[in-house]
């Protein structure tokens, strides 16, 4: 999953760890993140559970990955086979 946005980030990487493991239960073997131009960047490496089609995943996504004011937070899901 890769994020990335122009408002402040704080606490962000944890907001977005938690929802991967909470909503998508992924198992996450990698992160990164760093700030460019005023920018914060992040990737979260992670597998699916058996049985979760990658589209079921986006529309997790879509659906609970939302800011506080209703829109989405940036977040996509990328497919790494």
């Amino acid at each position: 999953m890769r994020f990335e946005t122009s408002r402040d980030a704080g606490g962000l990487i944890y907001a977005l760890t938690y929802k991967v493991f909470r909503y998508l239960e992924g198992n996450i073997h990698g992160l990164t993140a760093h700030t460019a131009r005023g920018n914060a960047y992040i990737s979260i490496y992670y597998s699916l559970p058996a049985g979760m089609a990658l589209d079921e995943a986006r529309a997790i996504v879509e659906s609970r990955f939302e800011n506080s004011g209703g829109e989405t937070t940036g977040a996509h899901i990328s497919s790494f086979n």
